[in-house]
């Protein structure tokens, strides 16, 4: 299917993959690398929301600019759990390393990036992919506080993130 699609040979196909499996773990590494490289950028908000915020916007920008990478990604648990698992962590990795600024126990700082991680796969799907348009700014500004400051009981917020760096 690969090589009818891209008009290769298939004996050309195999000199530099076993299989397609092998094209899908480079093109995940591939394109998980540029979005780490976008995401690990020095914190710079003054709060932990604005840092959240910063997040999601270059994430969803990703997203945006690479529609069917992202498609792809979201098929690649059926194909290798493994690429998705090591995609899933480097973000997150990026992700806890810019939180960190904002609270310093460093496995509360994976957990939140995980966290974010989720809700930024899943507001990607409904509005980038599924309704074909963006991620609405409320709905940006909603996410970074349930992540910063964790949801409470009722529906009211506790302390999560420390507010401010330092």
């Amino acid at each position: 299917d690969i090589c009818k699609a891209s008009d290769l040979a298939v004996g050309g196909f195999y000199r530099y993959f076993s299989g397609k499996e092998d094209v899908l773990k480079d093109i995940v590494a591939d394109l998980g690398g540029k979005l780490s490289e976008k995401l690990a950028s020095p914190p710079h908000a003054e709060t932990a929301e604005g840092e959240i915020r910063a997040v999601a916007g270059r994430y969803f920008a990703f997203v945006e600019e690479n529609k069917a990478f992202y498609q792809t990604l979201r098929e690649a648990e059926f194909v290798c759990d493994e690429v998705l698992r090591r995609f899933n962590s480097s973000i997150a990795a990026a992700i806890a390393a810019r939180l960190s600024a904002y609270r310093k126990d460093r496995a509360a700082c994976e957990r939140s990036a995980f966290a974010l991680l989720g809700i930024l796969q899943f507001y990607s799907a409904k509005f980038i992919i599924w309704e074909g348009g963006k991620v609405p700014a409320g709905a940006m500004d909603e996410l970074a506080a349930i992540i910063a400051r964790g949801a409470g009981p009722s529906g009211t917020f506790r302390p999560h993130l420390v507010k401010t760096r330092g």
